[in-house]
């Protein structure tokens, strides 16, 4: 299956990336911190 660009990143990356942007244009947040704050960040992997 293709990713939605071919860019290195996986979905889920564009997927968050897509999110952020909606966040943003609706007004929900007005900032990458605000949206970082909202994550859940429970069962997430680390990168290291």
């Amino acid at each position: 299956m293709e990713g939605l660009m071919d860019d290195g990143f996986d979905d889920s990356t564009h997927k968050v990336r897509i999110q952020f942007l909606s966040e943003m244009e609706s007004g929900e947040v007005s900032s990458i911190d605000e949206f970082a704050e909202n994550i859940d960040w429970t069962n997430k992997t680390e990168i290291t």
